[in-house]
């Protein structure tokens, strides 16, 4: 076998699991940040990619972020959304703070508006701009690691898109964690009221993951 098909044959064996090994809860090591140990059975992928050159997706049941089991493998074979949470640690951090103050200078700058936050349920207030829609915490004091505040981007779609495609929104939290890696999770807007309680489990799920070096 040619030494390219061999190397791209062992880098597909490491990035998906196989197919008897995707409910096991053995851990698999991954080297973002300070490093983690995370269950298989809660591991999509495990590969780069053009934009992340280090990255692990993950998936898991709400509520309690529950791994892939024989038992609830039939709630992945269809989109389900109150059930279903995505989630990524990256390598490269995306701040979703950061580019809510983007799309406000750019409307500032490009069409001269200013873009002000609106009062909105669950405690959250909502930046919003034809299909662009941010939803920030009232509570100033609820942050992410880094101290930024936690911006969640629940974009709409168009009327045409909707009428066509099997469209659910989806809301999408992107900040640093304190080891220095990226957090995305991405969890569908029907269960927006629980904001909170997704983002302190999500946070707490990957915290403890994370490698307790040995000394």
């Amino acid at each position: 076998m040619p030494l390219l098909l061999i190397a791209l044959a062992a880098s597909l064996w490491h990035a998906v699991p196989r197919a008897g090994d995707r409910f096991s809860p053995d851990l698999v090591e991954v080297e973002i940040g300070g490093g983690y140990l995370i269950p298989r059975n809660y591991i999509v992928n495990n590969a780069p990619s053009a934009e992340d050159p280090e990255l692990v997706t993950m998936r898991a049941l709400w509520p309690g972020l529950e791994p892939l089991t024989e038992a609830n493998a039939h709630l992945w074979e269809r989109r389900l959304a109150e059930r279903q949470i995505h989630i990524a640690i990256l390598e490269r951090p995306r701040d979703g703070h950061r580019q809510l103050l983007g799309l406000i200078r750019n409307l500032r700058l490009l069409l001269d508006l200013e873009l002000k936050p609106e009062p909105n349920d669950f405690g959250l207030m909502r930046y919003s701009y034809r299909l662009q829609r941010r939803f920030v915490p009232i509570e100033t004091s609820y942050r992410a690691p880094d101290g930024s505040p936690v911006v969640l981007k629940c974009n709409d779609a168009t009327e045409s898109v909707k009428r066509n495609f099997a469209f659910e929104q989806i809301c999408i939290v992107e900040y640093q964690l304190r080891d220095g890696a990226g957090l995305y999770y991405r969890f569908f807007i029907v269960n927006l009221a629980q904001w909170r309680e997704i983002d302190q489990a999500v946070r707490g799920l990957v915290d403890g993951f994370r490698r307790v070096e040995r000394r």
